[in-house]
């Protein structure tokens, strides 16, 4: 380890890893689900989505400049 006390270096015990390597493999599995689940949605549902998140999106970043 050098002298720079700003950074802190950890490393994962064996056991660690290999929780880290279920969760990062759950994380897949989770990701692939939600995936084929859009599946059951149209092109036009989900521009509807996604333009109600846009409108959330811009109203939330009008309120933090003091627009609204």
């Amino acid at each position: 380890m050098n002298d720079n006390k700003k950074e802190v270096y950890f490393s994962l015990t064996p056991k660690g890893r290999q929780i880290f390597e279920v969760h990062a493999r759950m994380h897949v599995i989770f990701e692939n689900r939600f995936i084929e689940s859009m599946q059951d949605f149209s092109e036009s549902e989900l521009q509807g989505v996604l333009k109600f998140f846009q409108m959330i999106i811009q109203h939330n970043e009008n309120i933090a400049k003091g627009e609204e």
